[in-house]
């Protein structure tokens, strides 16, 4: 396969010119309002080519999602490898998480998703399940395999429920009501501190509950 003069495939430029022309008029238009000939139009492709990296309007709003997604994405040689304690683990993942849930573009998918959630339900579900649903799946297993085995698959559900939902505290409200809710690196660092110390300590009461 020919590269491009950056030295990445030139399918690989086209599904990033996609889902980049994707993300920008389904926050501007709405989901809903938008058509897959309008993003083949400004992101500069055919229509065949939407369709031959994406099957249908949702797959490439789910795509979308995890495209921006994958800016923060916790991969195993993040965590520093196998010596890594649960508590670093925790912090590298918190620090990301925290970053996405901060990132101005990820506020306004949340807001759009909410204004459309009335009329547009099927696209609420489908972006619960490629960010929400994906982030506690991928959580939950870190957590199981970083206990070894001393807490349940269902408690290290139940745990990573309770990490991100620490982690979004107040301040996750009020951007999606457009108030004031920027954190500066020394109240991230903070936020992040208090939320794994917390989760450490329900860690311990569901080890001490399967013991």
């Amino acid at each position: 396969m020919q590269a491009s003069r950056a030295g990445r495939p030139k399918s690989t430029e086209k599904r990033e010119a996609i889902l980049d022309s994707a993300k920008e008029l389904f926050l501007a238009n709405g989901v809903k309002q938008t058509s897959m000939e309008e993003v083949a139009k400004h992101s500069g492709v055919s229509k065949q080519t939407i369709y031959s990296h994406y099957k249908n309007k949702d797959a490439l709003f789910s795509a979308v999602i995890a495209f921006k997604c994958e800016e923060y994405l916790i991969k195993p040689e993040h965590l520093g490898g196998d010596e890594t304690c649960l508590k670093t683990a925790l912090i590298n993942i918190a620090t990301k998480f925290l970053a996405l849930l901060l990132d101005e573009v990820v506020i306004s998918m949340y807001s759009t998703i909410i204004a459309e959630a009335d009329n547009a339900p099927r696209v609420a579900k489908l972006f619960y399940e490629a960010g929400p649903v994906a982030s506690v799946n991928a959580l939950s297993d870190v957590l199981y395999s970083m206990s070894e085995n001393k807490i349940g698959k269902d408690d290290a559900r139940l745990l990573a429920i309770d990490f991100y939902t620490l982690l979004k505290g107040d301040w996750h409200m009020r951007s999606l009501m457009n108030l004031e809710f920027k954190l500066d690196e020394q109240q991230r660092k903070a936020h992040v501190a208090s939320v794994v110390a917390k989760i450490l300590c329900l860690h311990e009461s569901y080890y001490q509950k399967s013991a």
